[in-house]
């Protein structure tokens, strides 16, 4: 037997004001005060992991945010101005693996008047699909010093990207790193925190990437011989894994219900 320290409060006979508090000594099983002792060695352990990785979890929410409405992180001396689509020019950009960011990509190309004189200006961001028709108008923001530097509500979809993996990978990182730990410690003999912490999550981020590789080829319209080994290899590495862990999934559930029809008995 270990033994640990509660508090214990003394009261009046003839009321329930408390008079002082003092620690008592109580006797606890070692199984109880190792599992104790193991819990709270990993949650201290897992505190810089989990403080670290929340703040990485916002600055992938700040960078969705950024992407999807950049009109918001605007220079306060901007000026919102009514702009009109005239046109969209289509811009070449040149990928360096497998040809995937080669892509065609329209940017759209802004007419408005500021202090008098009108701009025509080609927006930095391209668009995918087209948000605005021509002739559409939208408010943009202008700067007093240069009008032909502006920020438009167009979403600039690589920083939503970006922040889309960065959460994705946050979260598993959390699961893995600082979660699991401490239910293991927790509860050292049970496997279902080993599936609700690693496998689980390890699943959803692999088939994320499956799913992004999918999302990007039918946005970028560039389907050749090579990206369709390079998929089918993601499929059968992804799938050949999440088979492994479906059948210890599986394997562990069968094995609790014959203990529990076993303890039943």
């Amino acid at each position: 037997m270990r033994g640990k320290y509660k508090n214990k409060k003394l009261i009046k006979e003839n009321g329930n004001d408390e008079i002082n508090i003092k620690k008592s000594f109580i006797e606890v099983p070692v199984e109880v005060y190792e599992k104790d002792i193991r819990t709270r060695s990993a949650i201290r352990g897992a505190i810089t992991a989990i403080v670290i990785f929340v703040l990485i979890l916002f600055v992938g929410v700040f960078l969705i945010i950024y992407g999807a409405k950049p009109s918001l992180f605007r220079d306060k001396s901007f000026v919102p101005t009514q702009a009109t689509i005239v046109k969209y020019e289509w811009r070449y950009s040149r990928g360096t693996y497998y040809n995937i960011h080669s892509h065609w990509s329209p940017h759209p190309v802004f007419n408005y008047v500021y202090d008098g004189e009108e701009y025509t200006v080609e927006s930095r961001v391209a668009v995918n699909p087209i948000p605005y028709e021509v002739g559409e108008k939208i408010t943009i923001y202008v700067n007093p010093s240069s009008p032909t530097d502006v920020v438009s509500p167009i979403a600039d979809q690589m920083y939503i990207y970006i922040g889309i993996g960065i959460i994705v990978v946050s979260v598993l990182a959390l699961c893995i790193l600082a979660l699991y730990p401490i239910l293991k410690a927790k509860y050292p003999t049970s496997h279902w925190h080993k599936f609700l912490t690693l496998y689980i999550p390890s699943m959803i981020f692999l088939w994320g990437i499956v799913i992004l590789y999918c999302v990007l080829l039918g946005v970028f319209s560039k389907v050749n011989i090579e990206t369709i080994i390079l998929l089918i290899f993601l499929i059968t590495v992804v799938g050949f894994i999440s088979t492994i862990m479906i059948k210890d999934m599986i394997s562990t559930y069968r094995e609790y219900r014959e203990e529990k029809h076993n303890r039943s008995k």
